[in-house]
């Protein structure tokens, strides 16, 4: 017997059929499934949308963005890597999906459907 259909066996012994057991499995993955994209669209609709002020590299995470901005400050500088591979011109729409909350320095945007971390100081 797998440990997969252990809790069906034992509300076949407790006088619940298998199809009833089934159906209350598909049910609440159905509830879930409804949830995570109910919250998924309410975050997309408080998302607000902003321009790009002045030209950025965007990141793929918020330690990629600090790396970068430290990298920046050195007397060499920095150029796109793999983790802040684009630069967004400036004039750019952007969706604000994150902002900065912490005071961190840095947003994250969304820009023709993928996920970016950009500078705060530079998106309006």
């Amino acid at each position: 017997m797998s440990a997969a259909f252990s809790p069906i066996m034992r509300a076949t012994t407790a006088g619940i059929s298998r199809a009833s057991m089934v159906l209350c499995i598909m049910q609440t993955t159905a509830i879930k499934t409804t949830f995570v994209a109910l919250a998924a669209s309410m975050g997309a609709a408080l998302a607000r949308q902003g321009i790009i002020t002045r030209e950025a590299f965007a990141c793929t995470s918020w330690a990629a963005a600090y790396a970068y901005t430290r990298a920046s400050l050195t007397r060499e500088g920095v150029k796109a890597n793999e983790s802040c591979p684009i630069r967004l011109s400036a004039g750019t729409r952007v969706e604000m999906v994150a902002s900065d909350e912490n005071g961190d320095g840095y947003v994250e945007v969304s820009v023709n459907g993928r996920k970016w971390w950009i500078d705060d100081a530079r998106v309006k």
